[in-house]
């Protein structure tokens, strides 16, 4: 996560440098932004070597932005509210909004997901990223590998881990 006092092009471009291989491994698909200015210049230089296309979105249709939009306002509403803050504090709210991000991540409820959060479990991000079958079978209790997979319901809400 990167803040800056201000938004320029540099910025944009210190973004990409920043953030991308932390998050992405380095590359996406489709990297979308609005017109505005952070997104020019250097940005605009750099961002075809972290993804295959950039898309701009179109100026005054608000549903090519909408969940960007959502994630600003939720952002604002619930860890930095609506002030403007000195630029000594940078560091401070640095470490707020990556407080944040690990709560909205794993923890917040989300209603689009049937109020999970994005990152809902292990199990998850598992099953997502390596189709691990075996190694869930040897870390989870075998009724939640069957809850999970949607092969059971959870009757109790019973401690599940092997200890």
């Amino acid at each position: 996560m990167l803040l800056r006092p201000a938004l320029e092009a540099t910025d944009g471009k210190a973004f990409l440098k920043h953030c991308m291989p932390r998050r992405f491994d380095g590359f996406a698909e489709v990297i979308q932004t609005d017109g505005g200015s952070e997104f020019k210049a250097e940005f605009g230089e750099t961002v075809d070597d972290y993804c295959d296309r950039h898309r701009v979105a179109r100026p005054y249709k608000k549903n090519e932005q909408s969940y960007i939009e959502s994630f600003n306002r939720s952002l604002r509403k619930e860890c930095l509210g609506w002030s403007k803050y000195p630029v000594s504090e940078i560091l401070t709210l640095t470490l707020w909004v990556e407080e944040w991000l690990r709560y909205y991540h794993y923890e917040r409820p989300h209603i689009s997901l049937g109020m999970r959060p994005p990152l809902y479990t292990q199990f998850d991000i598992l099953k997502c990223t390596m189709r691990a079958t075996a190694l869930v079978r040897q870390v989870f209790h075998p009724d939640v590998v069957q809850i999970l997979s949607g092969r059971r319901r959870a009757a109790n809400p019973a401690p599940l881990w092997r200890i």
